[in-house]
């Protein structure tokens, strides 16, 4: 199998602009008044000029609940669909991602009812043997029991009470450093606004439970974050393909992985080439033909559509898939 080339990209050079370094600093606030956030932002460049864009780190703030001061603990709902033949790039992508968020690589708990399926990848305990005991959880209780019937709802969690089990293991797994990540293998947790998945659901009733043990977590599809926008140059070639409809734009080499990975859903890219330049909005990097690619989200007719258009077809795209942040609070 080919190298999926983390290791060997080249470094960025990443210059501060916030005075601040302390990422887990807490911003106190009176209960029940809205969180304070505060923000840095880090802007990278890489070595051959080719890609440059601006990260926006968000840290976690803190609030008052009761006496006591909370800080908040983000979980991220995922799913695997077109991973089933690049689950070690998979989890490279996850655990870059993480590391370049200060996180240690986290814990992935299989939230399906089945594990009989076609890829590969995650059939049976193939991705549990891939990633280890430590780090992989199979919590059939919250899969989705309706799956295979032809009777009763779409969507019926086998045992709504086991979303306490998963907040245990988020609670744990934030004590260690760890974020956690429970997945399906839907592509969307919600199209055109509806619930799509039962991923949504299992969010929903984590939330429930964080709230009723006053516990302030965020439940976000993966990566989270804040849509942002990169830059890059590519071949006329390329450039003429990307025109004219390619869903998948080739990262290059010049580009460290781990910003990738982490890709806001729903960031813009604008690729540029011989002075013309468009704007496609991408999520974070997949594993696709032997190497990394953009995947395109949306793309226009009309080469000349500007930033805040695309803007604004983003952040619907992002609200119609269930891509918005959730928090127990």
């Amino acid at each position: 199998m080919a190298s999926d080339g983390i290791e060997n990209l080249p470094r960025c050079t990443m210059t501060r602009i916030s005075n601040s370094r302390d990422r887990n600093r807490q911003e106190k606030v009176e209960w029940p008044r809205r969180r304070t956030v505060s923000s840095e932002r880090v802007s990278v460049s890489c070595n051959l000029g080719i890609a440059s864009s601006s990260i926006d780190r968000r840290r976690s703030g803190s609030r008052e609940w009761g006496s006591r001061p909370v800080k908040r603990i983000t979980t991220f709902s995922f799913g695997y669909r077109g991973w089933g033949n690049a689950t070690p790039q998979l989890v490279r992508a996850v655990d870059a991602a993480e590391r370049a968020r200060d996180f240690r690589p986290p814990i992935l708990v299989d939230c399906r009812f089945s594990r009989s399926v076609r890829a590969a990848g995650f059939l049976g305990n193939a991705f549990g043997e891939l990633l280890g005991a430590n780090r992989y959880r199979w919590m059939k209780r919250l899969g989705n029991a309706s799956i295979g019937t032809q009777t009763g709802p779409r969507i019926r969690i086998q045992d709504p009470s086991a979303a306490d089990d998963l907040l245990d293991l988020i609670l744990e797994a934030n004590a260690d450093g760890r974020r956690v990540l429970f997945f399906c293998g839907c592509e969307l947790p919600k199209r055109e606004g509806k619930i799509a998945c039962h991923r949504t659901t299992v969010g929903t009733l984590l939330l429930r439970a964080a709230w009723k043990r006053r516990v302030w977590i965020e439940v976000v599809e993966w990566p989270g974050g804040k849509p942002t926008r990169i830059e890059f140059e590519v071949s006329a070639e390329l450039f003429r393909s990307i025109k004219n409809g390619r869903m998948t734009i080739p990262v290059p080499w010049s580009v460290r992985l781990p910003g990738l990975a982490g890709l806001p859903a729903g960031s813009i890219a604008t690729i540029r080439s011989n002075g013309e330049a468009l704007h496609r909005i991408v999520g974070p990097a997949t594993w696709r033909k032997e190497s990394w690619q953009l995947p395109v989200l949306s793309w226009f007719d009309d080469p000349e559509t500007g930033l805040a258009e695309c803007r604004r077809i983003a952040e619907k795209r992002r609200r119609d898939s269930g891509h918005l942040s959730r928090t127990s609070t």
